[in-house]
C-alpha cells in the first residue's frame, strides 16, 4: 500500500516494464493487492507496458497508469 497515487509514483527506466508478477512457484490465482501509487513511463517490446501478470489474481485500488505503452497487448496492464 502506497501513500497515494499523487504521492507515489514508480517510474519506468528507458524500455523498460515496471512490475511483473510470475508466480510459477507460488499457489497459481494468489492475490496480490496493489493500492495508492502512480505507474508511469513503461515501455516495453511486448505485453504489459506498467504490469506483466501471469498467474496471479490481481486487485489494484487507487492506481493510476501514465504514458505507459507495449508493442503487443496491454498498453498498461497484461
Amino acid at each position: 500500500t502506497g501513500p497515494g497515487a499523487a504521492a507515489l509514483t514508480l517510474q519506468a527506466g528507458a524500455n523498460a516494464r515496471i512490475l511483473s508478477i510470475d508466480l510459477a512457484t507460488a499457489v497459481e490465482g494468489q492475490l496480490v493487492s496493489i493500492s495508492g501509487l502512480t505507474f508511469a513511463g513503461g515501455n516495453i517490446s511486448g505485453n504489459g507496458g506498467a504490469i506483466t501478470n501471469l498467474d496471479a489474481r490481481l486487485q489494484l485500488t487507487s492506481a493510476v497508469f501514465s504514458g505507459n505503452k507495449a508493442t503487443s497487448q496491454g498498453g498498461a496492464l497484461y
